[in-house]
C-alpha cells in the first residue's frame, strides 16, 4: 500500500491547446507539482518510506 497526498503546485511548465469532443478548442496548463509518498508495512503499520518528489 501506498498512500499519496498533494503538498503543493508550483510554476507554469506547459500550456496547451486541445480540441475537445464539442469541437471547442480549450487551453489546458499544466504545472510542477510536489507530492509526499509515504509506504507503510502492511502487517506493522511501521514506516517503510517516505519521500517528497
Amino acid at each position: 500500500m501506498v498512500c499519496v497526498d498533494s503538498a503543493g503546485v508550483g510554476n507554469t511548465v506547459e500550456t496547451c491547446r486541445y480540441r475537445d469532443d464539442d469541437e471547442r478548442v480549450r487551453s489546458v496548463t499544466f504545472h510542477k507539482a510536489e507530492v509526499r509518498v509515504k509506504a507503510p508495512a502492511l502487517r506493522t503499520g511501521k514506516l517503510v518510506t517516505g519521500r517528497r518528489r
